[in-house]
């Protein structure tokens, strides 16, 4: 067991109140995702929020606009276009260019990360401002509770770029919509508002955009109240172990494998 401190860096605050640990992120979320070290960072955070006896709660903010289908889009783009060859020309990315070791560590650092979440024995809650990639809502499907700002929306960046949906979408969306209504947030290229998705369940509250995080943290200290005992047995009862998400997170890098595989053959067609 071990006592945090709070952590100020350029990627990364962490804060505490009363019993809430607040984890706000700075920087390209996407770029971040690719480092060793702060993947290491972050889900390092997550096992001592974890083991920590004073912590009850796990609230994860990020900057405005981190989360959005325009920085992933430009990440994903990025890691595929031409490069040189070496010989003062460009050649066409590869498939197996495409899917190279960025690409390779981001759905890496997601999967580390999802799992970390949804393992966690204390409570975790997840704010979303603004527009929000499709990889990290699914991302954010691991946490406990999710709460969205008036003005968010969650946009199925999958479908503009063709790949498999990733981030985990595929195993929580059945589980939490059932199978119909996850066809229908997938394979739709509409943005999806927080309302709606507050009538799906997929977001557990939608707060005004003025005065967002300080309702966030409300929000979390009032769970982080509850009692240690009872937070733990309730996620142990509900998740029930978590070894089918692992094998699922497995398959959906094979799929995307597979999926870039032929994205290239027919040409990004």
């Amino acid at each position: 067991m071990k006592t945090l401190d709070e952590i100020h860096t350029t990627y990364y605050d962490l804060v505490f109140s009363e019993s809430l640990a607040i984890l706000t992120l700075h920087g390209d979320i996407y770029t971040l995702g690719t480092s060793l070290q702060m993947k290491e960072e972050y889900l390092q955070i997550i096992r001592d929020v974890d083991e920590a006896p004073d912590i009850r709660a796990l609230l994860l903010l990020t900057d405005p606009g981190l989360l959005s289908h325009v920085l992933f889009s430009r990440f994903f783009r990025g890691i595929g276009e031409v490069r040189p060859d070496g010989n003062g020309s460009t050649v066409s990315a590869s498939a197996a260019d495409v899917f190279d070791q960025s690409l390779g560590r981001l759905t890496m650092a997601t999967a580390y990360f999802i799992r970390a979440l949804a393992d966690c024995r204390k409570l975790v809650c997840i704010g979303y401002e603004g527009d929000v990639a499709s990889i990290l809502f699914g991302v954010g499907l691991a946490a406990d509770f999710r709460l969205a700002a008036a003005d968010m929306t969650f946009t199925p960046s999958h479908l503009e770029l063709g790949l498999a949906p990733i981030g985990g979408l595929g195993y929580f969306l059945p589980r939490m919509v059932g199978q119909a209504r996850t066809r229908d947030l997938l394979y739709s290229s509409r943005r999806h508002g927080a309302d709606e998705l507050l009538r799906l369940g997929l977001v557990d509250g939608c707060l005004p955009n003025e005065g967002f995080r300080e309702a966030c943290i409300e929000r979390a200290l009032d769970l982080s109240r509850l009692p240690l005992p009872t937070i733990m047995g309730t996620k142990s009862l509900l998740t029930g172990g978590n070894d089918d998400l692992a094998e699922y997170l497995h398959r959906e890098n094979e799929v995307l494998d597979t999926t870039l595989l032929m994205k290239a053959m027919r040409g990004n067609r």
